[in-house]
């Protein structure tokens, strides 16, 4: 394959890296600037001449940590591809990040050594975070602020990946997209967007939120709030287009540190339900088909609660406390569930049991409820990611939230997570890495992970088998605890409406 590819806009050069050959920062959309900030994003340009695509792209605008190279202008995308490769399953990888972080050149994300498999080409994209991306200014004017801008990012991330990545050794009609948290979080947005229909054919929700962000309801509470950071009034809202830059970062990195605490346990602003791109909550628009005949996996981690009860760098804790869910029910006249609640989670020790609600409210009872769901309409997998790396055994941490990440893309040597896997014996990390790098990539050719060792029981709604990567993996059914889904059911949603 050659280094120079023409695509549908104008020539791309690429650099051999680790045996592959890649092409960084390729633009996939208009610049997202001047007029087109806070509007959806539109089809990119073509150019003339040969784009040297052999360095990064901008980062988005980042409201946790700071990037050197981030910008308003931030979409492009990143593809890794073997020598040889013709007609392969393409992965698109979407980022994590709580909607406020995330970047496609991490290395954690990394794509050399999946394409080096020979097996698949892999994609990053870029969108845009934090207000510049989803936060609903559209509801003070509908003109100058479009809704969802972040997922519209990704669908037309999607649209160029499936008109141009035949070029590149992939297969236009075998095309994947997953992603972790936030990134899990989007993937089922396009598994419930009408607009990204036939974009993709398989998807992987790794550790999503289908609970996370809400509608009107909920952005009426939340955005006012960010607007006081930012000191401007709504009737002002149209000072945001013209608005520097940094002004718009640093009110969004103060309400990134202080939103969590003002409203407990509501989530930051992210996706919004009740659009042309998002019309319903992800396991009502699966109960009504969205996603019809498309195969997907679905699974969450073990102890994702332990990462979200302390403070770390990344991650503000939703619930340091028991009195902390106490203060959500009561903010939304739910207080009299409280006790039913904790009663549910009496059989754990302190503070595990403050973990496993946070697991199952964040994470794992939505996971099982939109699997439930797509099962009636296609093929689905589900799993549980159990393996304890030591340092987390050392740190009285489990299965913690984004471990499986290094595992799942083949990236144990590199990126972020790669941190907490030292000290580990290698073997340990070499089998788990194998077997779930196997699935993942069994799934992308076939729809289906199982083959070769792998073999996972397909998840159906009244056995509920998951396949539980460990040391040892199997299959086992678990659901969550009746008592937990039944309290919900009388709950509902928190700061927000159905």
């Amino acid at each position: 394959m050659n280094l120079i590819i023409q695509t549908n806009t104008g020539q791309v050069k690429g650099v051999e890296t680790e045996g592959i050959r890649a092409w960084y920062g390729i633009p996939f959309a208009k610049p997202p600037v001047g007029d087109l900030r806070f509007k959806r994003a539109q089809p990119v340009d073509s150019w003339e001449g040969v784009m040297e695509c052999t360095n990064y792209g901008n980062d988005p605008i980042q409201y946790v940590g700071q990037r050197e190279k981030e910008a308003e202008d931030c979409l492009n995308l990143n593809i890794w591809a073997s020598k040889d490769a013709k007609k392969l399953p393409v992965l698109v990888w979407i980022y994590g990040g709580g909607f406020h972080f995330g970047y496609n050149s991490d290395l954690s994300y990394d794509g050399a050594q999946m394409a080096a498999s020979g097996e698949v080409v892999r994609v990053n994209i870029n969108f845009r975070l934090g207000p510049l991306g989803y936060y609903d200014f559209n509801q003070y004017d509908n003109e100058l602020f479009d809704t969802n801008c972040g997922l519209s990012d990704q669908i037309e991330a999607l649209k160029w990946v499936k008109e141009n990545i035949e070029a590149f050794g992939g297969d236009p009609d075998n095309i994947t997209i997953a992603g972790e948290s936030g990134g899990g979080c989007a993937v089922f947005n396009l598994l419930a967007s009408p607009a990204a229909k036939g974009l993709y054919h398989k998807a992987i929700a790794q550790s999503g939120l289908p609970r996370a962000s809400g509608g009107r309801a909920f952005t009426k509470i939340s955005i006012p709030q960010y607007l006081k950071h930012l000191g401007v009034q709504p009737d002002d809202i149209s000072k945001l287009k013209s608005m520097d830059v940094a002004k718009i970062r640093e009110a969004g990195a103060a309400f990134y540190n202080e939103f969590t605490k003002e409203y407990s346990g509501m989530f930051m602003p992210g996706p919004f339900f009740g659009d042309d791109l998002l019309p319903e909550r992800h396991w009502t628009a699966l109960k009504n088909g969205s996603a019809d005949g498309v195969p997907v996996i679905i699974g969450y981690n073990r102890d994702e609660g332990d990462t979200f009860v302390t403070d770390s760098e990344f991650n503000k804790a939703w619930f340091p406390s028991w009195n902390d869910v106490e203060t959500m029910l009561r903010n939304n006249g739910k207080e009299h569930y409280f006790n039913e609640l904790r009663a549910a989670y009496v059989r754990f020790a302190e503070p595990k049991g403050l973990s496993e609600f946070v697991k199952d409210y964040l994470f794992a009872m939505d996971a099982h409820r939109c699997a439930d769901e797509q099962s009636k309409h296609g093929n689905v997998w589900m799993y549980r990611f159990d393996f304890v790396p030591v340092a987390y055994k050392h740190m009285k941490m489990g299965a913690v939230h984004a471990v499986e990440v290094p595992f799942s893309l083949n990236t144990i040597d590199r990126g972020y997570f790669s941190y907490a896997l030292r000290g580990t014996p290698q073997e340990q990390l070499d089998a788990v890495r194998n077997h779930m790098n196997d699935s993942w990539l069994n799934f992308m050719r076939t729809g289906n992970p199982s083959g070769g060792e792998v073999n996972w029981t397909k998840y159906e709604s009244e056995t509920s088998m998951l396949h539980l990567f460990d040391g040892e993996s199997s299959n086992q059914s678990i659901r969550i605890d009746d008592k937990v889904v039944k309290v919900w059911e009388k709950i509902g949603l928190l700061y927000d409406k159905e």
